[in-house]
């Protein structure tokens, strides 16, 4: 994904820019910095990682392998348990819950399905 921004720089004529990468698009903003610094102008990264466990990924492939299968609040509920820590799910839940009636504002290869509390 590193190399499709540098496309993208290049289709658009940006020969160097501010990059600003949250989660997994801190990763990749990482990748493109390391990768091709003299594209990289400055780097902000917010809520992001340098790497996952093997877990971690496997457990992101397998939501990527049936995003189209599962309806919207499943995938939701999914990606927020792989996302957030037990802590973090057993203290915060109404910023979850807050989290997830933002998330239901976007849809998800074309399903609206939403749950309120």
């Amino acid at each position: 994904m590193a190399e499709d921004v540098l496309g993208i720089m290049d289709a658009l004529e940006i020969s160097q820019a501010h990059v600003n990468g949250v989660s997994m698009g801190g990763a990749i903003a990482q990748h493109l910095a390391a990768r091709h610094p003299h594209r990289v102008r400055s780097l902000v990264l917010t809520s992001t990682f340098a790497s996952v466990s093997n877990s971690f990924r496997r457990a992101i492939e397998a939501l990527r392998d049936s995003v189209e299968q599962l309806d919207k609040t499943t995938f939701k509920h999914l990606n927020q348990w792989m996302t957030f820590s037990q802590s973090i799910q057993n203290t915060c839940e109404d910023m979850l819950w807050k989290a997830e009636r933002q998330d239901a504002l976007y849809p998800t290869h074309g399903q609206h399905a939403s749950r309120s509390r």
